[in-house]
């Protein structure tokens, strides 16, 4: 039985004047540069049964132009915490350059605290962003705190009051977390929403798995003044019952000076009694500060110290440095006076742990991640930091959410003396993998003291992965295959055609189309991103109402059709409902509008039938009623007035009932003998619907349904093109249509329109405006904007038009090359993917990224050889020994090679990437290569070509017969696979001799095989006609599987 929870947060915006006393207000500063580079204002972060926690905290670029050369550092205030906080490598490098209106989210993690303390623990940690704009240095910085929580079986969101700088006049960012403080099962969250539309959640999470912890970004609109918000989480989970959880987070605009403070730790004075704590003017004047502190605290220097009778400028920060007594405990209070009649007081705790027994657990990494069927060993050290020596240690592994099987080796760091260490291995394996994250705790619990009982855990993060294939067919369609229950799952769609369009005041966008592609972009649509909904039905029409979107799919071809929702501006959808069934069936929903108010209206056809049933929403697309009876083609709204096109295109109607659900007459002039397609309306009176043949209808009285003399349309249109769809900007509405047709009105009241130059050549299939931007799609998946009310437009390219090879490392990252230099890459399990700029227009016909690094390696035509350090996010030139194309790359260990034509090899070792030509002995052109060792490489190609290498330089010819080759890989035996024509061979030993008698033929069909991978004994290939195949048994046999289409697999990557 599945049960919903319903998971409350009450955000509250209050004013905040100079004369009040904001002592209570933790977080955290802005700064005065902020319509420049921000950093999220943070909640407080929770610190979950003693486990490291990572969470994503977010970097805008609020310019109109891209900051490149950010420099992000951090600083922590913490003695007790199992190492320092850290930004993750890939997401320093990939938020170094932040493009225009963009956003960019840093990985932070903050270790386990090493010991427990006789209250929860607490601290904070300061994250700098150094950049640079118009030659001017400048610095963001921001404060943020973070606090232990305790296991209690439930979901919560963060609790905390956020300062934040009231001028923000490019709108305000918040972070808070939700996280699933218990070792029940996944939790998967629906639907989280906002009561009000100036505060709009902006990212949609899918699930919580155990003791985990999930960002959540929400935008309080620029300028707004007092609001109170109530967001809303529905969650679903199997086995418990539903609950109500409420939570306050209170966020408070700041006008003039004010302090705010980090959270200091509770300080162990038998390691030291030094302390720290970061202080931050968040308001939007200079102050100054004097501070005292009660009896028992001195107050002392340091870098970046805070000073007494200080001016702190807007958005500055410095440091109060403090010692504390060495006694056994005791608290105090550091006092900062401000502002005339301004106060923050920080309550300072300490405790000396001489005479009690403390341990102190530490684990080496902070996500364990490795494929099933295998092994990890963790390292754990415990520190006795007690007054007391502890013996008969045992350790026990507890709260396990996961596969995962821990062995700790018995009798092992039993006995501790008084600040002695001691470190085990505990090694983890499983047999089944997870589907997502998990956790465990360990448990050390041993005596002290005439055998008193202490117990002491460490939790532990990881994930332990199932074999995958990440496959790319013919037009660029990217799938993922489950190597043993043959599930295959859709990523990425072809660049294929576009049917509708929206476009949103706050910048997002959303596109979709064919083959179920949805795009959504956060800039007007000058970038774009793929993401998947997993259907492959078409999406026919997309609605958007701030970050609220509803998409309808499918066609009379499809057995799947239904309607989707977004709450986080297209990034993430769920299916609300489908619509092969509950009466439904054979409607095929051809349009979907929303306005303002969340009033949504669907129209569609059944098949075969001259009757439908229109859908009518009254709460942004949650749920659907029946509307009316008849077949409608197009909707859309502008305030209280609707326009609808019904009886197979030919007749429009006006309501003006603002819930949707009846309708007027027609008027005058309505019904045509030529099919309409598109309807807009510039206001409440003028309203316009396209068709055929040129023909634009107009109506300058579309309030006077159910008045005397009704509505009136008459004919405006221009050109002989069929019109498609019609949307109206500031200054001009605007009609789009086949073959790039483009008209535009030239008088205020649309009375009069002209034809302008052709879009191209495509279909121009959808058009959506809003103030002066504009965004039209099409056929071919062109996107074209503008920023003038339609007055010039750009076409924008976006996605990967083919591509020809993948490579994924693990469950998390992979990257895709191909034509024109494109190359597309996703960090998040390919549930979303981004383009990244390879500074190459050359096709790239290869990547390999080398396994336990963010190095990746892509090479292509004209000898081209780019690098990124990253996983894809960003790329460098590397310099080629040759202007060959180069068609394959495989790395090993301290050892890179390419190959490509008239016989070319290079190589590199990896710790410079300097490449070198070889000789291969061979003029004819190299399609492949793999290597079992850094030393020991196969490269095959046309004319039976084999070339094999032992020793990294010399190749020797071991060919056989005059058929092409195509491609090469190796399984966990050592042993190279090869592919020709229809056939798979897998040669008898490590090293083949020459001739064919070296090899043994395992697959034989009437497809051409184009691609082969191995990752240890799992092996993927693909072919001509969806032609798909798995070995389980290091290639020895193969198994067909059924792809789903007959499309060429040109290149699949295998990973655990």
């Amino acid at each position: 039985m599945k049960n919903f929870i319903i998971f409350l947060l009450f955000l509250l915006l209050s004013a905040c004047n100079n004369g009040s006393d904001n002592s209570s207000i933790t977080n955290h500063a802005s700064a005065s540069n902020l319509s420049q580079l921000t950093i999220d204002y943070v909640s407080t972060i929770p610190l979950i049964n003693d486990l490291s926690t990572t969470v994503t905290i977010y970097v805008h670029n609020n310019t109109d132009d891209d900051i490149n050369n950010i420099i992000y550092t951090i600083n922590k205030n913490t003695q007790n915490s199992g190492g320092m906080p850290i930004i993750s490598k890939a997401s320093l490098t990939s938020c170094a350059h932040i493009p225009a209106k963009s956003r960019c989210g840093l990985e932070v993690t903050q270790p386990s605290f090493l010991f427990d303390a006789p209250n929860q623990q607490s601290g904070s940690l300061q994250i700098n962003a150094d950049y640079q704009v118009n030659g001017l240095s400048l610095r963001q910085s921001r404060i943020i705190n973070f606090k232990q929580v305790k296991p209690d079986q439930g979901v919560y969101f963060s609790d905390d009051n956020i300062a934040y700088q009231g001028k923000d006049a490019a709108g305000t960012y918040l972070t808070t977390f939700i996280y699933n403080n218990s070792n029940s099962n996944l939790n998967h969250i629906l639907d989280i929403r906002s009561s009000n539309p100036n505060v709009s959640v902006i990212d949609k999470i899918d699930y919580l798995a155990s003791y985990q912890i999930k960002s959540l970004e929400v935008k309080i609109t620029a300028n707004s003044s007092v609001v109170n918000a109530e967001l809303e989480a529905t969650i679903e989970n199997e086995l418990t019952g539903s609950q109500i959880v409420k939570s306050a987070l209170r966020s408070t605009p700041v006008f003039g000076g004010l302090i705010v403070t980090g959270t200091p730790e509770i300080l162990n004075t038998a390691l030291g009694n030094n302390g720290s704590f970061p202080v931050q003017n968040v308001g939007d004047t200079s102050l100054t500060m004097h501070i005292t502190s009660t009896d028992g605290i001195n107050l002392t220097t340091g870098s970046n110290a805070c000073g007494n009778n200080q001016e702190l400028p807007s958005g500055d920060t410095c440091i109060i440095y403090y010692t504390v007594p060495d006694t056994n405990s005791g608290n105090g209070i550091i006092t900062i006076d401000y502002g005339g009649n301004q106060q923050n007081q920080t309550t300072i705790n300490w405790f000396n742990s001489s005479g009690s027994a403390l341990l102190a657990m530490q684990e080496s990494v902070s996500l364990i991640i490795f494929p099933r069927s295998s092994t990890y060993t963790e390292s754990v050290t415990l520190i006795n930091l007690g007054g007391y020596k502890l013996t008969n240690l045992t350790y026990t592994v507890e709260n396990n959410t996961g596969s995962a099987v821990v062995n700790i080796p018995a009798g092992v760091c039993t006995t501790l003396a008084v600040g002695q260490s001691c470190s085990f291995q505990a090694v983890f394996s499983s047999q089944i993998g997870d589907i997502a994250e998990q956790s465990l705790v360990i448990r050390a619990t041993g005596n002290y003291s005439n055998n008193q009982v202490y117990s002491r855990v460490i939790g532990v993060r990881y994930w332990i992965t199932r074999p995958s294939a990440v496959l790319v067919a013919e037009g660029g369609s990217v799938s993922r295959l489950d190597v043993e229950s043959d599930y295959i799952q859709p990523l990425l769609a072809a660049k294929t055609k576009l049917l509708g369009v929206s476009l949103s005041s706050s910048g997002n966008a959303v596109a979709v189309g064919d083959d179920g592609v949805i795009l959504y972009s956060e800039n007007y649509g000058e970038s774009w991103t793929q993401v998947s909904a997993g259907i492959r039905a078409p999406i026919n029409s997309v609605s958007c109402n701030g970050t609220v979107c509803i998409a309808v799919y499918g066609s009379e071809g499809t057995v799947d059709k239904g309607i989707l929702r977004s709450i986080d501006g297209g990034k993430n959808w769920n299916i609300v409902r489908r619509l092969n069934s509950s009466g439904l069936n054979g409607l095929v929903p051809n349009a979907v509008h929303c306005d303002e108010s969340g009033i949504c209206i669907l129209v569609g056809t059944v098949v075969g039938s001259s009757s439908s049933i229109s859908l009518r929403s009254t709460n942004n697309g949650v749920t659907w009623t029946e509307s009316n009876n008849n077949p409608g083609s197009a909707v859309s709204s502008f305030g209280r007035t609707w326009i609808y096109i019904i009886n197979n295109s030919t007749i429009t109607r006006i309501s003006f009932n603002s819930q949707g659900n009846t309708w007027g007459s027609s008027g005058t002039g309505a019904s045509i003998f030529v099919s309409l397609w598109g309807v807009a309306c510039k206001d409440e009176n003028i309203c316009f619907a396209v068709g055929g043949s040129g023909t634009i209808r107009r109506t300058s009285n579309a309030s006077n349904i159910g008045q005397a003399g009704g509505v009136n349309w008459s004919g405006v249109g221009v050109g002989n093109v069929r019109y498609n769809a019609v949307s109206c900007a500031s200054n001009a509405c605007i009609s789009v249509g086949n073959n790039g047709g483009l008209a535009r009105t030239i008088t205020t009241d649309g009375s009069e329109w002209e034809t302008r130059t052709a879009l191209g050549s495509n279909n121009l299939n959808a058009i959506s405006c809003i103030g002066d931007r504009c965004l039209i799609v099409g056929d071919s998946g062109v996107i074209y904007t503008s920023n003038n009310s339609g007055a010039t437009w750009s076409q924008i390219n976006y996605g990967a038009d083919s591509l020809s090879s993948a490579s994924c490392r693990d469950a998390i990252n992979c990257v895709l090359v191909g034509a024109s230099g494109n190359v597309v890459y996703s960090s998040d399990n390919g549930i979303s993917w981004q383009s990244a700029n390879s500074l190459t227009t050359n096709n790239l016909n290869s990547v390999t990224c080398l396994f336990g690094t963010y190095t990746c390696l892509a090479v292509g035509d004209g000898g081209v050889i780019r690098r990124s350090s990253n996983f894809g996010r960003i790329w460098s030139s590397i310099a080629s020994p040759i202007t060959n194309n180069l068609t394959a790359t495989s790395c090993f260990d301290s050892k890179c090679y390419a190959v490509g034509y008239n016989g070319k090899i290079i190589t590199a070792n990896t710790n410079n990437f300097v490449f070198t030509e070889l000789t291969s002995g061979t003029g004819n052109r190299l399609n492949g290569i793999s290597c079992s060792n850094a030393n020991t490489c196969i490269a095959v190609g046309n004319g039976g070509i084999i070339r094999l290498t032992s020793n990294g330089s010399t190749w020797s010819g071991i060919g056989f017969g005059t058929a092409d080759f195509k491609g090469a890989t190796v399984n966990a035996q050592g042993k190279f696979l090869i592919i020709r024509q229809g056939s798979i061979l897998l040669a008898n030993d490590q090293i083949p001799a020459s001739g064919s008698s070296s090899w043994t033929g395992v697959y034989s069909g009437a497809n051409d095989v184009n691609t082969i991978a191995c990752f240890g004994n799992i092996c993927v290939a693909g072919g001509q006609n969806g032609l798909l195949l798995k070995s389980l048994n290091g290639g020895q046999t193969w198994a067909n599987v059924n792809s789903g289409n007959t499309l060429a697999i040109l290149a699949n990557t295998v990973y655990n």
